[in-house]
């Protein structure tokens, strides 16, 4: 019987990776380069709900033309890696082009960021 639950376990384990796979292809990120934003820039932020479209959100996008995609509640240490290093590249665009203004205008908490 444990046999059996183990290898369940591990059969569902290898459809998940198979299915993140493919999804994390599909889902890919533009960033800002240089002084020319391709559309959509986002945040990546992980949580149960989806708050993008939050007033505080679309404000902050329609502002700086940078949006924010919330992703799955549960967090794989690659998935963070990838947010953080997306966030960060966003914020230093938005740094050089805002300076640190837009820091206060942030809706959310962004991994990667620091709002100080």
């Amino acid at each position: 019987m444990k046999l059996i639950v183990i290898l369940i376990f591990f059969v569902s384990l290898n459809i998940y990776s198979q299915d993140y796979k493919v999804t994390q292809k599909s889902h890919s990120v533009s960033t800002i380069k240089g002084d020319t934003i391709k559309t959509p820039v986002s945040f990546i932020l992980f949580g149960i709900a989806d708050h993008s479209n939050s007033e505080s959100a679309l404000s902050f996008k329609n502002k700086f033309a940078v949006g924010f995609r919330f992703e799955s509640c549960v967090v794989l240490p690659t998935d963070l890696k990838r947010a953080e290093e997306n966030n960060r590249e966003i914020a230093k665009q938005l740094t050089q082009k805002f300076g640190v203004a837009w820091l206060k205008e942030l809706p959310f908490s962004i991994p990667g960021v620091e709002n100080s």
